[in-house]
């Protein structure tokens, strides 16, 4: 389970504030995937969206998932 695995790790990676095109990176795969995956697992979403909000704090104006 390769992909779940990699899913695990953008998950870990977004809870510490990393950005899709960063997580993308890191892992060897595309921007838009990463963005799917947003869609399709409620766990990466979630820490997307609190990236966000934790970026809006910091007036980073982080987006979420994209």
């Amino acid at each position: 389970m390769i992909r779940m695995a990699k899913v695990d790790e953008a998950i870990r990676l977004a809870q510490l504030g990393i950005r899709n095109a960063e997580i993308a990176r890191v892992l060897g795969v595309s921007a838009p995937t990463v963005s799917r995956w947003a869609d399709r697992y409620p766990e990466f979403a979630q820490a997307c969206v609190k990236r966000q909000q934790v970026g809006a704090g910091q007036g980073a104006g982080a987006r979420c998932c994209r």
